[in-house]
């Protein structure tokens, strides 16, 4: 197992540590949710699927997801113990920084 599947399964000592995550999806109304291709992978790739959250609106430019919905990510962190969030759509740069300064997590 190489160096980068170690660092997000958490692999120490020999012992396998999941680490939990909270997948995220933006999507307009009418289209089909993807959160289940997400889950799937995630769960492949080592991480334990903490929490998902969708949101079915247009984007805030400053965040992919409205204020309110970062707050509600914010919460399920502290709640899950989350250390990372994955989005489902892509992020701009931007996006992701702001994400990460508000929430304080990894966000890909």
């Amino acid at each position: 197992m190489g160096a980068d599947a170690r660092r997000h399964s958490g692999i120490q000592g020999g012992v396998r540590l999941r680490i939990p995550v909270v997948l995220v999806e933006r999507r307009e109304k009418g289209e089909r949710s993807l959160l289940h291709e997400l889950k799937e992978l995630a769960e492949a790739a080592g991480y334990e699927v903490a929490a998902v959250l969708t949101q079915v609106r247009p984007p805030d430019p400053r965040f992919n997801l409205g204020a309110g919905k970062v707050k509600e990510l914010a919460n399920l962190i502290r709640r899950t113990g989350a250390r990372k969030v994955i989005f489902y759509n892509e992020l701009k740069p931007h996006q992701a920084y702001n994400l990460v300064k508000e929430l304080g997590v990894e966000v890909t």
